[in-house]
């Protein structure tokens, strides 16, 4: 059957196809408070202080955005991907105790050297049972990585691969450049972890 893709309404052909399975994915840039900037300046440095000096600030916010997930997210969907997520403990335990409270498991990789962020995955467990897991460095330009997770779904049994990233952002010529290079690594990484475990991209 031929799609008109000009034609966006999905409720008109979503009968024309038949997978295998559904499921829902969501991703956020959470902007870690170690990199949102304030108005005022740290007399100290001379530059703009940063959300992560206050923890009045950076709390609240962490608790609005965790309320907007419980309310907006958590429950409908499968897996959510976040980026610049904030590694200090008490940030953490805000997002982690939501997202364990409504059956979520929470999976981190750290950004290398002094970078105080990274990704995450977080996963719906009565829907996913995760079989591996890949830390996947991909530029020294930034710092940037990529966390691969092999899922199995519980119900038709089917292989999942899927990967979160934050990359570069592209200022320059040269940061898209890097940004390229950056997807090339991790699509290589994919299809070398499928070739090992054997994972069918066909199924």
């Amino acid at each position: 059957m031929m799609l008109n893709y000009d034609d966006l309404d999905w409720s008109k052909h979503q009968n024309s196809f038949s997978p295998l399975f559904q499921f829902n994915i969501v991703s956020f840039n959470l902007l870690a408070p170690v990199y949102k900037r304030l108005q005022s300046v740290d007399i100290t440095t001379g530059f703009r202080k940063r959300e992560s000096q206050k923890e009045e600030l950076w709390s609240a916010r962490a608790l609005r955005t965790a309320d907007f997930f419980r309310r907006e997210v958590l429950g409908s969907t499968d897996i959510i991907g976040l980026q610049e997520f904030w590694l200090d403990s008490a940030y953490r335990h805000i997002f982690e105790e939501e997202f364990a409270q409504a059956g979520y498991d929470v999976h981190v990789l750290k950004r290398p050297g002094k970078k105080l962020d990274g990704v995450a995955l977080v996963i719906k467990s009565q829907d996913f049972e995760v079989l591996g897991t890949e830390h996947v460095f991909l530029s020294t330009l930034g710092d940037r990585v990529a966390l691969l997770l092999w899922l199995k779904h519980r119900e038709s049994g089917k292989d999942i691969l899927i990967a979160n990233t934050h990359l570069s952002f592209p200022h320059s010529t040269a940061d898209r450049l890097d940004q390229m290079t950056q997807m090339q690594n991790l699509t290589g990484v994919i299809d070398t972890f499928a070739h090992r475990y054997h994972i069918d991209y066909a199924t």
